[in-house]
């Protein structure tokens, strides 16, 4: 019985780790299109999109912008040091 428990601690403690080194999960329904306003799309330019990426990997291959969406309110993060510590999965990375 107490391996039992010991088990059932030990997963729960490897599955809350595992949900916080996830990082945030944006809420980006799409990529910018032409159909977006100028003032939502902020300093994320939609000609610049290279698509959906996580922060980090929009860091690694030279973005400079990452535009995520939380609770229906769109955020464009500006600069290549931001994005690096960012933890953000499933937003839109921009050149």
């Amino acid at each position: 019985m107490r391996s039992f428990i010991l088990i059932v601690i030990a997963s729960l403690f490897a599955l809350a780790y595992a949900q916080g080194s996830k990082g945030t999960v944006c809420g980006n329904q799409g990529l910018l299109g032409n159909s977006r306003p100028k003032k939502f799309v902020g300093e994320c330019n939609r000609s610049d999109s290279w698509g959906v990426l996580s922060s980090h990997n929009c860091f690694d291959r030279g973005g400079s912008k990452y535009l995520c969406v939380l609770s229906g309110v769109a955020t464009c993060i500006d600069g290549p040091a931001k994005l690096k510590k960012l933890n953000m999965e499933k937003g839109e990375c921009f050149a």
